[in-house]
């Protein structure tokens, strides 16, 4: 046995040489952390020169912040924008007041591009009080614009939405329909403008929570601690502000859903009970996801010469209601989805479950748009209203309900195996 080895392992355990003091540990640190924000930050002498350069500001100029040192805006823009840069610093220092939060549009000089520049500057004072130069900090907010242009995307569509919904007036003026046209519009306002809302509301908070980060880097009082806590608060209010925008595109398609022209949708032969299985494939990992099963008895042998795809949402539609709305406050529940043939022409689609049932005035209003029990609640408020039109219009069928409170609902489609053909209203704009 080797006990030399024995004796280096004890060598490594020696205690190690003394720390060296002359680092100026706190330089070293401010500087680590300014070089991890993705800010441009920088300071500039009363001659508008760079006399500190993160690495973020570095990075967007196409250089390093060793080679920005002692060159101005002139060295890195055209003549016409550093003029502008160098009149605002200079009167900046003549006057001493700040410019806080200014948006405007500029060149990407790492990319060749443009996009949108948050720039804060701030006079530099000595110990004295002495203005000796400005601080600056930008932030790239073109992502932040992009989030802004699509929400007012949204508004725009949903101006455009307002339009297409107008033209299917002619249809609601039927019994109780024009009651229904309120609500639409009362449904449009609330559901859309909700998400909407609360995308706004993050990106305000998110902004806010920049302006407590840029307090601490001009008073370098900035830690570590204040960076992770912005990084997780920004990754957290992505998420929402991705989860309703994306909810409010749902809205969006759904009305869009609504104003499609029949003749846009695929007509084919197909086998009823394959089609069925096959939409409900796709929300089978909802049901998965709670504590309520999803049943099927299908006959097979069912020939139809109809349109599959809208069959399709018919029949997700029916088994998304049972699950979203029939079970509240429930801990166990089934949903059971059946086809049958009727005779040689018409066929039966049937969608139950045990849950909690309608009252007399819901079922009053179970085919309207944004009836009572939808709004507030999850999905657009659409889904049966969309089943009762696509099962009235162009697949050529019936539509009715059984309900019993505390004791479920059902819903019996019937269809006829050879769908009508849609026919096409030459003086109707195309959808």
């Amino acid at each position: 046995m080797n006990t030399d080895r024995g004796t280096e392992r004890d060598g490594d355990r020696s205690d190690p040489p003394e720390v060296d003091t002359s680092w100026n540990v706190q330089e070293l640190v401010f500087r680590t952390l300014v070089d991890m924000v993705p800010d441009r930050i920088y300071a500039k002498d009363r001659h508008s020169r760079f006399v500190f350069a993160n690495k973020g500001v570095a990075f967007y100029m196409g250089t390093t912040p060793e080679a920005m040192i002692g060159k101005t805006d002139f060295d890195f823009y055209p003549a016409e924008i550093a003029s502008q840069y160098f009149a605002v610093e200079q009167e900046m220092l003549r006057s001493g007041e700040p410019l806080i939060a200014f948006e405007q549009v500029v060149p990407d000089l790492s990319c060749g591009q443009t996009g949108w520049l948050q720039t804060t500057k701030m006079p530099l004072r000595d110990r004295e009080g002495h203005i000796i130069g400005i601080v600056g900090v930008g932030r790239d907010i073109t992502e932040l614009k992009r989030i802004e242009t699509e929400l007012l995307d949204r508004n725009v569509e949903l101006t455009d939405l307002n339009a297409q919904l107008r033209q299917t007036q002619a249809q609601l003026v039927q019994s109780e329909k024009l009651a229904s046209l309120g609500r639409i519009v009362a449904g449009v306002a609330h559901e859309l403008n909700t998400p909407l809302g609360n995308a706004m509301t993050v990106l305000s908070s998110l902004e806010e929570r920049y302006r407590e980060l840029e307090a601490l880097v001009h008073g370098n009082q900035l830690r570590r601690s204040d960076l992770l806590s912005v990084m997780d608060t920004t990754l957290s209010g992505l998420d929402l502000v991705h989860r309703n925008v994306t909810r409010a595109a749902d809205l969006v398609r759904d009305f869009r859903q609504l104003a499609i022209d029949p003749a846009s949708d695929v007509r084919s032969g197909f086998d009823l009970a394959t089609v069925i299985d096959e939409a409900l494939e796709t929300i089978r990992p909802r049901f998965k996801r709670t504590t309520f099963e999803l049943r099927t008895t299908l006959e097979t042998g069912i020939v139809m010469d109809s349109f599959p795809g809208p069959l399709c949402r018919v029949v997700t539609n029916l088994a998304v209601n049972s699950l979203v709305h029939g079970f509240e406050n429930r801990t166990e529940g089934i949903a059971h989805v059946s086809c049958n043939r009727i005779d040689a022409t018409h066929a039966s689609l049937t969608c139950s479950d045990n849950g909690i049932g309608m009252t007399a005035e819901v079922s009053r209003h179970v085919f309207e748009p944004f009836s009572a029990p939808s709004l507030g609640q999850r999905g657009t408020g659409l889904g049966l209203y969309a089943v009762h039109g696509i099962v009235t219009g162009l697949l050529g069928g019936t539509i009715a309900f059984r309900s019993t409170p505390g004791q479920g609902t059902t819903f019996d489609v019937v269809l006829p195996l050879v769908a009508p053909h849609a026919e096409i209203d030459e003086d109707k704009p195309s959808a």
